[in-house]
């Protein structure tokens, strides 16, 4: 593999994780914004929009960076990771619905459950849909 091929390998799979995770973003502020107007006020000292934009973006940054050196260190790198992201956001479910955010029952249970909401949808993402756009020609040829 020469030096070009290589580079555009790596820049696709970190491009399209970054990719997913601004799509993942935008998805994950509309549904906060659905979420808390159907529920009563609660404190968004944990969850906030600059969270939700900043956390996810960067997350997706290194998630690409992971995708990355599982293609090149595994010759089944796609499953490996997808398998890796499932167990990875089964683990933070597990940790969502172990842990408490507030002293409050309410808000407890609101933001238990924005988290989970927003854990199901990056970790679909990451587990599925990376690994789906980046074998994907069409994607390859008109988005990254």
């Amino acid at each position: 593999m020469d030096n070009n091929s290589s580079f555009d390998a790596n820049y696709r799979a970190f491009m399209t994780a970054l990719f997913v995770g601004v799509a993942d973003a935008l998805l994950c502020l509309i549904y906060n914004v659905i979420y808390r107007s159907g529920r009563p006020y609660f404190s968004s000292d944990i969850i906030n929009v600059s969270y939700i934009i900043f956390g996810i973006v960067f997350l997706f940054a290194m998630i690409g960076l992971i995708y990355l050196f599982a293609l090149r260190l595994f010759r089944q790198g796609n499953l490996i990771f997808m398998f890796l992201m499932i167990i990875v956001s089964t683990l933070v479910l597990l940790g969502i619905h172990s842990g408490h955010f507030s002293t409050d029952l309410l808000e407890n249970q609101s933001l238990r459950a924005e988290a989970t909401g927003i854990t199901i949808v990056v970790g679909f993402s990451a587990a599925v849909l990376v690994p789906l756009l980046h074998g994907s020609h069409k994607f390859e040829l008109y988005v990254v």
